[in-house]
């Protein structure tokens, strides 16, 4: 499916789909500046395990539709909320 227009996304799904990009980004070639991307995904999905798997789960996939990345986005910002609860 189609993604929102950019100013209906929310501040974490827009970051995800920024890891997924430059992710497959940097296997072709390009310099992906990682650790910037973690820090950025982590400030909006949590400093918690789940936000580290979901980031390299996006990271490294090649083929996922805008309803897989939400999916990734929404289950590492949830796991964050039960932390902070």
């Amino acid at each position: 499916g189609e993604p929102p227009a950019d100013d209906e996304l929310t501040l974490a799904h827009k970051s995800a789909w920024d890891v997924y990009c430059v992710g497959r980004l940097a296997r072709k070639g390009y310099r992906p500046q990682r650790q910037r991307r973690v820090y950025a995904f982590r400030n909006r999905h949590g400093f918690t395990d789940a936000a580290d798997a979901a980031f390299e789960k996006l990271w490294t996939a090649d083929d996922l539709t805008w309803a897989e990345i939400v999916a990734i986005s929404d289950e590492a910002a949830a796991a964050r909320d039960v932390v902070s609860a």
